[in-house]
C-alpha cells in the first residue's frame, strides 16, 4: 500500500477520469466508490473535493504537465511548444473517446492517443488547429506529436502499471479492465452493452458470472450473425446462467450427489471456466447413471442441468438428446413418438414465436429423432411434415439456401408417406408447406422453375382444400397462390399470370372477413396491391396502381406497428413504390415525395443490423426515387443520393449471395451512370 501512497497527483487524476469513462459515469460518487478501494482516505481523498472531474480536465493537466517538461530541454525556445499546448486545448473537446472506442482499442494508450489525434484531424474546417494534426502534413507534424505525447503519458501509468493493479479489488477496475481487454470482438462488446443498458448484466454481476456472460456473449457473436438474434440468445443464457449459479447455492432437495454436483457447476462458472462447468454437468449425468438405485428426480435434474449448459454452448443436437432421454426417463401417457413430438411442438413454437433460432435448431433435431422413432406411416409423414416445417422457419431467416433446400426434400419425402389416397387433408397440407417452401427458393433465386413448381404444388393442394370442405384452408392456399404467380409473372411477358394473381387474391378475399380473421385479410389485401402494382406498372394504368394503393393503405389499418412492425414496414415499403410508379407518370414531384415518406418509415424498423435484406431493398427502391426526381429537376445531387443508395444495397446483396438482387443494383449503377453523361 505504501508504494501506491506515494503515485503521482497526475495518475492519481487518471484513475478517476478513465474509471469514469470505461463506467459510463463523470459523476464523482462513481470516482468516489473506487477511490475507496485504493486508499484508506488519507491524503488522495483531497483531490475529491471538486463536483465533477473527467478526462478533459485531466488530459489538459497532462498537456500542461509535458509542455512544463519540455520547456526545460535546450531547443524549446522557438515558440512551437506554447502553439502545441493551445492546439491541444482546442482540440480536446472535439476528439475526446467514447466508451465504445475504448472497448474498440483495448487498454493500449498509444492507440487511444492515435485515435483521438485522428478525431481532432477531422474537426470542422474551420478549426485552425485541424491542420496541426494530419499525419500528410509532415511540416505540421509537432503539435501532433505533443498530442499523442501528452495523451500517452497520462494514461500509461495507470493503464501499464502493475503496481496500480496489484491493488485495486477485483470487482472493481480489475474486472472493468478486463471487460475492455479481453472483448476483442466488437459484436461482442456491444452485446454487453446492450445487457448494461437493460440491466442483465449487472444481474450477472451481482451473481459474480460476469465473465463468463461475457464468454458466452463472445461464442454467440462468433455464431449468430443477426444482432437481435444474438441479444435474445445472450438475454436468455444469463437467466440460466444466473439460474445454475443459484441452483448451487441453494441445493435442490434431492440429495448430496446432486447438490454436489450443482454447487460444482456453479463454481466452475464463477471461476469463468463455461466449459469446465459443462464438462461437470456431463461428468455428474454419467456418474447417475451409473447409480441404478437412485431416484429418478436425480436424474431429470442433471438431464434439465445438462440441457441448459448444452443451450449456453449453442449446441442444439445436445440439448435434442438430453431432451430425448428426458421423455424416456419420464415415461407417461401415449407413445415414445408421442411425448417426443410434444417437446418437438414446444421447442418449435418458442422459436418460431419468440424469434429464437436457437430453438428452432432444437426444434430441427427433435424432429429427426421423431423421425428415426416413427413406427408406422402415419408417423413417418407427420415427422417429416414437421422436420420440413422447422427446416423451412429457420432458412426463411437464414441468407443461405441450404435449409430450405433440407425443407424441400422433408416435404417430399413426406408426401411419399401422406398419400393423396389415404390421407387426403393431410396430403394437401403438406402440398402447400411445399408450394410456400418453394416459392422462397424461387423468389431468392433467377429463374422460374421453382417458382412454376410452386405453383403446381398449390393447386394440387386446392384439390381437395376445397371452398366446401375447409372454406379458411382454401382461402390461405389461394392467397399464397397468387403470391406465386405474381412473382412468375413479373419475370415473364404478357399480363396472363399477374391477371390469374389478382384473381386469387380476390377469391382469397371474398372468404378471409376482417372480423374474424382480421391478420389475413390484411395479408390478402397486401398480396392483392403487389399483384396490382406490377399489373399496373406492366399496362401503364393509372388505375390499377391507384387500386394497389388502396389496397395497401387497407393491410396498414391492421397490420400496425404495434401489433405488427415487420408486416407494418413491408407494407410501407410496398406502398412506397406504388407512389413512385404513379409519381413517374405524372408532372410534380408530390408523390415521388410521398415515396420517400413511406420508405424512410419503413426503414425506422428495418435497421441495417435486425433485417440487412429488407434494409438493402428499401435504400435499393430509395435510389430509384431519387433518380426520378432527377429525371423531372435535373439536380446532380439526386443522383450522388441515388448512387449511394444503391452502392450500399449492393453491399448486403453480395454479402448475403441474393444474385437477383446483386444484377439489379448493378443495373442500377449503369443507369445512374448513363444519366451522369449528358452533364459531363
Amino acid at each position: 500500500m505504501a508504494d501506491w501512497l506515494d503515485i503521482s497527483d497526475k495518475v492519481v487524476k487518471v484513475t478517476v477520469g478513465v474509471a469514469g469513462l470505461v463506467l459510463g459515469e463523470s459523476r464523482l460518487e462513481a470516482a468516489r466508490d473506487i477511490m475507496a478501494v485504493l486508499t484508506d482516505g488519507r491524503d488522495l481523498m483531497v483531490d475529491l473535493s471538486e463536483p465533477e472531474r473527467d478526462l478533459a480536465k485531466v488530459l489538459r493537466g497532462g498537456a500542461q504537465a509535458q509542455f512544463e517538461a519540455l520547456s526545460r530541454q535546450p531547443d524549446s525556445s522557438d515558440g512551437r511548444l506554447e502553439t502545441a499546448r493551445i492546439h491541444m486545448e482546442q482540440a480536446l473537446p472535439f476528439c475526446m473517446p467514447s466508451k465504445e472506442q475504448i472497448a474498440a482499442l483495448g487498454s493500449d494508450p498509444g492507440p487511444i492517443a492515435e485515435a483521438m489525434a485522428d478525431a481532432a484531424a477531422a474537426a470542422q474546417p474551420d478549426c485552425e488547429f485541424a491542420a496541426y494534426f494530419r499525419v500528410d502534413k509532415p511540416e505540421m507534424a509537432f503539435s501532433r506529436k505533443f498530442f499523442v505525447d501528452a495523451v500517452v503519458a497520462v494514461l500509461k501509468p495507470l493503464l501499464d502499471d502493475p503496481k496500480v493493479f496489484e491493488t485495486l479489488e477485483p470487482a472493481l477496475m480489475r474486472s472493468l479492465h478486463r471487460k475492455v481487454d479481453e472483448i476483442p470482438d466488437r459484436t461482442a462488446a456491444v452485446l454487453i452493452q446492450e445487457l448494461e443498458k437493460r440491466g442483465n448484466f449487472r444481474r450477472a454481476r451481482d451473481h459474480h458470472i460476469e465473465a463468463v456472460i461475457i464468454q458466452i456473449a463472445k461464442r454467440i457473436s462468433r455464431r449468430v450473425e443477426d444482432f437481435d438474434q444474438a441479444l435474445k440468445e445472450l438475454d436468455r443464457a444469463v437467466d440460466i446462467a444466473i439460474e445454475a449459479e443459484e441452483a448451487g447455492e441453494r441445493g435442490s432437495n434431492l440429495g448430496a450427489f446432486v447438490d454436489d454436483i450443482l454447487k460444482r457447476v456453479a463454481e466452475r462458472m464463477r471461476a469463468d471456466d463455461l466449459d469446465g462447468a459443462s464438462e461437470v454437468a456431463e461428468a455428474g449425468l454419467a456418474e447417475w447413471r451409473e447409480k441404478q438405485a437412485e431416484m429418478q428426480a436425480q436424474g431429470l435434474r442433471l438431464l434439465d442441468t445438462a440441457r441448459d449448459q448444452a443451450l449456453l454452448r449453442g449446441d442444439a443436437a445436445a440439448a435434442a438428446r438430453h431432451i430425448a432421454e428426458r421423455v424416456d426417463m419420464e415415461g407417461g401417457e401415449g407413445s415414445r413418438f408421442e411425448r417426443l413430438r410434444a417437446h418437438f411442438l414446444e421447442w418449435f413454437e418458442c422459436g418460431s414465436d419468440k424469434g429464437v433460432n436457437l430453438d428452432l435448431a432444437v426444434s430441427v433435431e427433435l424432429a429427426r429423432m421423431c423421425l428415426a422413432g416413427a413406427r408406422d406411416t402415419d408417423e413417418r409423414g407427420t415427422a417429416l411434415n414437421d422436420l420440413g416445417s422447422a427446416l423451412q422457419t429457420l432458412g426463411e431467416r437464414e441468407s443461405r439456401f441450404v435449409r430450405l433446400e433440407q425443407a424441400v426434400a422433408a416435404y417430399r419425402a413426406a408426401l411419399e408417406e401422406r398419400t393423396r389416397e389415404r390421407v387426403p387433408l393431410d396430403w394437401a397440407m403438406t402440398q402447400m408447406n411445399l408450394g410456400n417452401t418453394l416459392a422462397t427458393l424461387g423468389e431468392r433465386e433467377n429463374g422460374v422453375a421453382r417458382l412454376e413448381e410452386a405453383i403446381d404444388a398449390y393447386r394440387s393442394s386446392l384439390e381437395e382444400r376445397s371452398r366446401e370442405r375447409v372454406p379458411l384452408e382454401w382461402a390461405l392456399t389461394k392467397m399464397n397462390l397468387g403470391t406465386a404467380l405474381k412473382i412468375l409473372g413479373e419475370r415473364e411477358s404478357g399480363f396472363m399470370r399477374l391477371e390469374q394473381a389478382i384473381a386469387a387474391c380476390h377469391a382469397a378475399l371474398s372468404e378471409l372477413d376482417r372480423k374474424r380473421v382480421p391478420f389475413d385479410w390484411a395479408m390478402a389485401q397486401m398480396n392483392l396491391g403487389n399483384a396490382l402494382l406490377a399489373l399496373g406498372e406492366r399496362r401503364s394504368d393509372t388505375t390499377l396502381l391507384e387500386e394497389a394503393v388502396a389496397a395497401y393503405h387497407a393491410a396498414l389499418e391492421v397490420r400496425t406497428r404495434e401489433l405488427l412492425a415487420s408486416k407494418w414496414a413491408m407494407t410501407q415499403m410496398n406502398l412506397g413504390i406504388a407512389l413512385r410508379i404513379i409519381g413517374e407518370r405524372e408532372s410534380g414531384t408530390a408523390q415521388l415525395c410521398a415515396s420517400i415518406s413511406a420508405f424512410r418509415l419503413a426503414l425506422e424498423e428495418w435497421c441495417r443490423k435486425r433485417a440487412p435484406h429488407f434494409w438493402a431493398m428499401t435504400q435499393g427502391n430509395l435510389g430509384d426515387v431519387e433518380i426520378a426526381l432527377f429525371e423531372k429537376t435535373g439536380d446532380p445531387a439526386q443522383l450522388d443520393r441515388a448512387e449511394a443508395h444503391v452502392e450500399d444495397a449492393l453491399e448486403v446483396f453480395r454479402k448475403g449471395g441474393a444474385t437477383q438482387y446483386v444484377g439489379m443494383a448493378e443495373e442500377q449503377l449503369a443507369r445512374i451512370a448513363s444519366l451522369r453523361k449528358p452533364a459531363e
